[in-house]
């Protein structure tokens, strides 16, 4: 080890922790500015005050996260490294990424649960206001028509982002662990889902956190099953047969008929419309090792949707291998321990950010937080490892 602990670890624990809790929120609050209208109503000096605030806050969060911890040599030349590279590809463009990986440093033995009643409280808190005060016309009401019909975004700057926020309250609601009864869990799920897509008709929202729902709920159904002695082959082998035929059959129709999917739905035209913006935005910025600054917002038809060509663009090469690769140790940690839920949620996400920008903001994703957690988890089990299998001890 090549640091110590300064001063009482329990109390530095404790202090961090804390402090954390406090500046998570005013992470979600700086995300609700950015994605919401609210600073129409809330005063400039409050909302630059709260992000001054922010940023000191979590530079100081970080300063006691690397005191309260022994680190290794190994640990602080890639947290170093890794520091050094999200410096280099956020230096004058959009810091979202750095501000995450900065929390992410100091998320350290933090009860994730906890986490995720603060999110649940603090957005469910931000859509009600949002909800309001747009309704009663104190903040703007952003309104589009499709198919007839009319989307409203409840005072956010686009009914996708009601949609995508909706989707980490299910999400977050879900994993949590059971209100009184799981069956009550899904109901509070089910009407949260519909409610939107009322609202803002945002069927990648939907389709998105429909399929969470299911396979979560298959998941534990299996559990129940294991749980009362009963053979789990017979439901597998027809929930494999079932998706086989679904999928062979489906792919047989699009063999027969390429256009077939966008004829179906409109929607499915809109989905490969967003894949041919991405590749626009490719051809328009290009390729780079640190990423360039640029706008996403070309017009109202031309605006970029794929959250891993936004890091792609922004951030450049390097960086994108190195989220990939931590998306990669994410998963595999996850199922080394067996939490399906949050494997199944986690998938989840991987597919929403190529349908939608914002899916990697903490504003809209609890779960990135828990991936630090993983990884802090990870490092320990591995030194314990070690020191288990090193002589004298």
């Amino acid at each position: 080890m090549i640091t110590k602990n300064l001063f009482d670890e329990n109390d530095m624990r404790s202090r961090r922790e804390r402090l954390f809790y406090i500046v998570y929120v005013l992470a979600l609050f700086s995300g609700a500015v950015e994605k919401t209208y609210l600073q129409e109503f809330i005063p400039v000096i409050i909302t630059e005050g709260i992000n001054q605030l922010f940023k000191i806050l979590l530079i100081l969060l970080v300063a006691l996260a690397l005191l309260s911890r022994r680190w290794r040599k190994s640990e602080l030349v890639l947290l170093g490294t890794l520091s050094a590279l999200l410096f280099a590809v956020s230096f004058g463009k959009n810091t979202r990424m750095l501000k995450c990986f900065l929390l992410l440093i100091a998320c350290n033995q933090l009860d994730f649960k906890k986490i995720l009643k603060i999110y649940i409280t603090v957005i469910s808190f931000i859509i009600g206001l949002a909800a309001l005060l747009s309704g009663t016309g104190a903040i703007t009401m952003q309104t589009f028509e499709r198919g007839g019909g009319i989307r409203y975004a409840l005072g956010f700057v686009h009914p996708n982002n009601v949609g995508a926020a909706s989707f980490a309250l299910v999400c977050s609601i879900l994993c949590l662990g059971k209100i009184k009864e799981m069956r009550g869990r899904y109901l509070i799920s089910i009407a949260i889902t519909a409610a939107a897509y009322l609202i803002s008709d945002s069927n990648t929202a939907v389709a998105m956190t429909a399929l969470v729902i299911a396979a979560i709920f298959a998941w534990e159904r299996l559990l129940a099953r294991a749980a009362e002695g009963k053979s789990l082959w017979r439901t597998a082998a027809a929930a494999l047969v079932i998706l086989f035929v679904l999928v062979a059959g489906l792919f047989f129709l699009i063999w027969r008929d390429p256009n077939l999917l966008i004829r179906i739905s409109p929607g499915l035209g809109t989905l490969r419309s967003r894949f041919v913006t991405a590749q626009y935005y490719i051809e328009m910025i290009g390729s780079s090792f640190f990423g360039r600054r640029f706008d996403d917002y070309v017009n109202e038809r031309m605006i970029l949707d794929n959250g891993y060509v936004w890091i792609y663009l922004q951030h450049g090469i390097i960086f994108t291998v190195v989220f990939f690769a931590a998306q990669i140790l994410y998963i595999r940690e996850l199922l080394r321990k067996g939490e399906m839920e949050l494997l199944i949620i986690c998938t989840a996400y991987l597919i929403y950010a190529l349908l939608e920008n914002p899916m990697h903001q903490l504003f809209f994703n609890p779960f990135l937080i828990h991936m630090g957690i993983v990884f802090y988890e990870a490092a320990d089990r591995h030194l314990a490892a070690k020191r288990s299998q090193s002589p004298g001890t």
